[in-house]
């Protein structure tokens, strides 16, 4: 059985679109979304939240539904992490120590280490302009 996870594609919109991509806590050189564990009672939204809050001091909104879900193992587990959209409302300090860049999408498509991740922010962006959402 997998290790079910949630994470958040954020965005910060304004007068350019930015994309917050943070480093892995096991893999420093890696770049990625933050997600992490759904906490007993939590949704996975609620976690998604949470885990941006935590990771990168990123308070938000789930602006749509799930993106889609990335599996992968780590160590002994397998991992499935659902990953839902983001719109950035405020900062406030993160309690981790990791990397933050809030980058332009063709930045964040070039800098983040996996394909599955590059999928998610194509399908995010899509689902941005479908829905008129401009940065």
């Amino acid at each position: 059985m997998a290790v079910e996870q949630a994470g958040a594609v954020v965005f910060r919109l304004g007068k350019r679109l930015k994309v917050l991509i943070v480093t892995s806590r096991k893999e420093p050189s890696h770049w990625i979304f933050p997600k992490g564990h759904i906490e007993p009672g939590e949704s996975g939204k609620e976690a998604a939240l949470r885990e941006a809050e935590e990771e990168a001091g990123a308070v938000g909104e789930i602006i749509g539904p799930a993106l889609g879900t990335v599996e992968f193992s780590s160590g002994t587990d397998d991992v499935r992490v659902r990953y839902y959209p983001v719109k950035l409302t405020h900062e406030v300090r993160c309690s981790e120590l990791r990397e933050i860049r809030w980058v332009d999408p063709a930045d964040a498509l070039k800098t983040l280490t996996h394909d599955t991740t590059r999928e998610l922010l194509q399908r995010a962006l899509g689902f941005l302009a479908s829905h008129g959402i401009r940065g």
